[in-house]
């Protein structure tokens, strides 16, 4: 079966022209003494076949020379095209050509000249190309900087400039275009059987539509603490205007113009006093099982539980450190007390929640 394919190898390759180094030696040196007897024509189609197929057994410095007979004889003898193609292949092998027909001479100049001008309007069209991608590049990173800016407006706006000039609108909002929209929620409510929260900002000017701001599921604790007419803002990525105008991966900034800054100052050192007081909670040892415990608990803990249930802040304008500390209270401290003085510690968080909620 061996034997079998490589006869099969030897038969192809022959078939196809190609020649095995021993075969092209022996080619070559025939071509030479044909061209000493004076057989040019067949010397110059045997040099063709071992140049094309194996130029690697024409010694170095023999190259130069079989190059010439080709090259000025088919100067001479024609077709010229091919002796444009011996010259191509002596130049791609930079084999030194030393031709002393004028013709041939002349034809050398001529290849040598249309490639360098074939290199010139290659380098020439790299660098225009080098050029397009720098432009593009640029005009992509603008393009995302634009996109990344978030304009400020209004639900209110973003309807009218719809309703003025909807081309304008069009190229005003782009998809993906990054807005702060300000707004009176509508209605808190997800999306129908994929449960996606969103946040509708209804203008006064129409009926039913609105800007419909989407949220992830991480988002709905957050949003439940809203309620319909509170004004907010919600920065996103704006999506598209089909009825709703749509605004993906929001974030809610902050409530508006609600008659008092966002955050207050006035507050922090309340925040961490309330912080702090949790964190002398949690140390406490519980529950308490023994009148050693409960006296213990009336010196130094009872103090303590005054301070939580009395302490007096805006939870409304500090929501989320708020959020922080009813959560930090309800894993480290609730659970261990129950039944002894929950009851006080709940009311104080209550009271802290039902301000968030308001």
């Amino acid at each position: 079966m061996m034997r079998f394919c490589g006869i099969v190898v030897i038969v192809a390759l022959a078939a196809s022209g190609c020649m095995n180094p021993t075969e092209a030696k022996k080619e070559l040196g025939d071509a030479h003494k044909l061209w000493d007897d004076g057989k040019k024509a067949e010397a110059v189609e045997k040099y063709e076949k071992v140049i094309k197929l194996q130029l690697q057994v024409i010694d170095l410095p023999d190259r130069p020379m079989v190059f010439q007979r080709v090259i000025e004889w088919r100067v001479e003898r024609g077709p010229k095209s091919v002796a444009q193609e011996f010259i191509g292949k002596a130049l791609d092998n930079n084999v030194p050509l030393t031709l002393t027909d004028p013709k041939a001479q002349e034809l050398l100049a001529q290849v040598k000249q249309e490639r360098e001008g074939k290199i010139v309007q290659e380098q020439e069209r790299q660098a225009h190309r080098e050029q397009e991608e720098r432009e593009q590049k640029v005009k992509l990173e603008t393009e995302q900087q634009e996109l990344d800016t978030p304009l400020k407006v209004t639900a209110e706006e973003i309807f009218k400039d719809y309703e003025d000039n909807e081309i304008n609108a069009k190229k005003k909002y782009r998809a993906k275009q990054q807005v702060e929209v300000t707004g009176t929620i509508n209605s808190v409510d997800t999306v129908f059987l994929l449960g996606t929260p969103y946040v509708l900002l209804k203008p006064e000017s129409t009926l039913l539509t609105g800007v419909q701001c989407m949220f992830t599921k991480d988002d709905a604790q957050r949003l439940a603490t809203l309620r319909k007419g509170e004004r907010v803002t919600v920065k996103g990525r704006f999506q598209h205007k089909l009825g709703n105008v749509v605004i993906g991966d929001c974030e809610l900034v902050g409530a508006a113009d609600s008659g008092s800054p966002t955050t207050k100052t006035g507050d922090k050192p309340k925040l961490a006093a309330l912080r702090a007081v949790v964190d002398k909670l949690a140390t406490f040892p519980g529950p308490l099982t023994s009148e050693d415990d409960r006296k213990k608990y009336n010196d130094e803990l009872r103090p303590l539980v005054d301070q939580f249930v009395d302490m007096k802040f805006d939870a409304q304008a500090n929501r989320k450190e708020a959020e922080e500390i009813i959560d930090l209270y309800q894993k480290r401290i609730e659970n261990r007390f129950k039944g002894h003085f929950a009851n006080l510690l709940e009311a104080g968080a209550a009271q802290i929640v039902a301000d968030l909620r308001k």
